[in-house]
C-alpha cells in the first residue's frame, strides 16, 4: 500500500529527480488501438473499458500500467507518461488515461471519476470551492481537505495547455519533514497535532460544527508510515470560519513550510503539454500550479483531466 512507506524510501535526499528519469513513453502498440475505445459518436465506450475480461488489449494495458507503480509507491513518487497524440482526439486520450488509472487502483467518484480541471470564472477566495475550478496559482497542497478521505494517487492528463503559465511545481514533503525536524523540531511537533481545516470536498458536511470536527495533522508518522496533508489557505479559512484564532506557534510552523518551499533547489518544475499524463503520490508529494491565462484566440481553455485513485 502507498501509505506503508518508510520515510527514507520517500525522500528525494534533497535532490529532485530529472524529468528524464521519471518519464516513460507509452508503447505505440497501445496507442494504435485507442480509436477502438470510443463509440461512433466519439464518446467513451465505458461498457468496453469496464468489462475488459474479453479484451486482451485492455488487459495488457492495465497490466503494463500496474508495472509503473514502482515510480509512485516510494521515491520518486512522481511519474510522467508521454503519449504520441498526433492521431488521437480528446475522448481517445481520456479513454487511454482512464484504463491506465484503473491499473493503479480504484477511481474515486467524489468529483466524478474523471474531472476537468479548468477555469470556470470563479474565485475560491469568495466561496468555498476547489482552486481547480479557477485559473489562480494554487499554492503548495495535497488533494482533499476532508478528514475521512484522502486519495493515494492524483492523476492529471493534459488535453490543452494554457497560453501562458499553468506550470506544475512539485516538492517532497518527506524532505520537508526531515529538514524541519533538524532545523525546527518544535515546529514539526506543532504540525503533528490535529489542525482545523475548511471543508470543500464534495460529500462532506460543511457547516461550522463539521469544520470544527475536521481536524487532522499536517504531518503524521506511525510505525514508519508518513503522510503529509496540507493547504495553508484552507487551514486559515477553517480557523476564520470557526472564529478560532490561529496560535503564534501554528502560524510560525506554517511559515516554516513556506520557507522550505521557497528554495528552488527543493522543487521540480514541469509544464505539461498535450498528451502528457502526470501521476503523483498524494501522501508525500505536494504540488503547486502557477497562475495561467487561456488562449482567447482559439477559445480553448486550459484543460487537465484529474482523477483520484486509491489502492
Amino acid at each position: 500500500m502507498i501509505g506503508d512507506i518508510k520515510m527514507t524510501e520517500c525522500s528525494w535526499e534533497h535532490s529532485p529527480p530529472d524529468i528524464e528519469d521519471i518519464a516513460v513513453r507509452i508503447p505505440s502498440e497501445f496507442l494504435i488501438k485507442c480509436p477502438n475505445l470510443v463509440n461512433a459518436d466519439n464518446t467513451i465506450n465505458h461498457n468496453l473499458i469496464k468489462s475488459p475480461s474479453n479484451n486482451s488489449f485492455i488487459k495488457q494495458l492495465i497490466s503494463w500500467s500496474s508495472e509503473q507503480l514502482s515510480y509512485l509507491e516510494k521515491r520518486p513518487g512522481v511519474l510522467v507518461l508521454k503519449v504520441n497524440h498526433d492521431n488521437l482526439n480528446d475522448e481517445q486520450l481520456k479513454s487511454l488515461y482512464y484504463i491506465i488509472c484503473n491499473g493503479f487502483g480504484n477511481l474515486n467518484n467524489r468529483y466524478g471519476e474523471l474531472f476537468d480541471v479548468k477555469d470556470r470564472n470563479l474565485d475560491y477566495k469568495k466561496e468555498a470551492i476547489p482552486v481547480s475550478k479557477t485559473n489562480s496559482a494554487t499554492g503548495f497542497h495535497t488533494d482533499s481537505t476532508a478528514l475521512e478521505y484522502s486519495p493515494d494517487i492524483v492523476g492529471l492528463l493534459c488535453l490543452q495547455p494554457a497560453k501562458t503559465g499553468g506550470e506544475s511545481i512539485l516538492a517532497n514533503a518527506a524532505d520537508l519533514f526531515l529538514w524541519m525536524k533538524q532545523m525546527y523540531p518544535e515546529d514539526a511537533d506543532t504540525l503533528a497535532e490535529p489542525i482545523i481545516r475548511d471543508v470543500i470536498t464534495p460529500g462532506s458536511a460543511a457547516d461550522i460544527k463539521a469544520i470544527k470536527k475536521n481536524r487532522f495533522p499536517v504531518f503524521s508518522i506511525e510505525n514508519d508510515v508518513f503522510k503529509f496533508r496540507f493547504m495553508r489557505y484552507w487551514i486559515i479559512s477553517g480557523h476564520n470560519r470557526c472564529k478560532s484564532k490561529i496560535s503564534p506557534e501554528l502560524m510560525r510552523a506554517l511559515d516554516r513550510i513556506e520557507e522550505f518551499l521557497q528554495i528552488k533547489e527543493n522543487l521540480l518544475f514541469y509544464r505539461m503539454v498535450r498528451g502528457d499524463i502526470l501521476f503523483i503520490n498524494n501522501h508525500f508529494i505536494c504540488h503547486n500550479r502557477t497562475k495561467y491565462e487561456d488562449n482567447e484566440e482559439t477559445g480553448r481553455k486550459r484543460t487537465l483531466v484529474r482523477t483520484w485513485i486509491n489502492q
